[in-house]
């Protein structure tokens, strides 16, 4: 199982990419949105997996690593990156859009972010991810109501 979880945890290896791996972890992400858009029932049980195994196999990885959030970990930033985009019809603006806001919030970690990585093992990695793509998604949507460029 810990080879699954590695593999899971890494984003099929992409968080071993040595520059930047959480912002190719966050372009897995867009398959899954797009896959899922549309049916609220599938939007849900993709969002409920991803999380699920998002916390699983980071908290598995932090036990293996010894270490309290380590870099090549990107499913955090899958659900989170999953979260920004799954509301919304998938257009290529709208997922440009996201993804800059959505690294800028996961770089700067808004509160309550912040104060979520001192959760224990995989909820800390994941949930600071969690509120950056909230975060994101209610700026997506008010620009996406309110400006006339979208």
């Amino acid at each position: 199982m810990g080879k699954i979880f590695e593999l899971i945890a890494t984003g099929f290896y992409t968080g071993k990419i040595p520059f930047v791996p959480a912002t190719f972890g966050s372009l897995l992400a867009i398959p899954f949105a797009i896959a899922a858009h549309g049916n609220p029932f599938v939007s849900s049980i993709v969002g409920v997996m991803l999380f699920s195994l998002a916390v699983l196999s980071s908290d598995y990885m932090c036990e293996y690593l010894k270490q309290k959030d380590p870099k090549e970990v990107v499913i955090d930033e899958v659900i989170g990156f999953y979260i920004s985009l799954v509301w919304f019809k998938p257009k290529v603006y709208i997922i440009v859009l996201a993804f800059v806001i959505y690294r800028i919030l996961d770089f700067l970690k808004p509160f309550p972010a912040r104060n979520l990585e001192s959760l224990k093992g995989g909820w800390g990695v994941v949930m600071d991810d969690v509120v950056a793509g909230i975060y994101t998604a209610l700026i997506v949507f008010v620009a996406n109501k309110f400006l006339p460029l979208f």
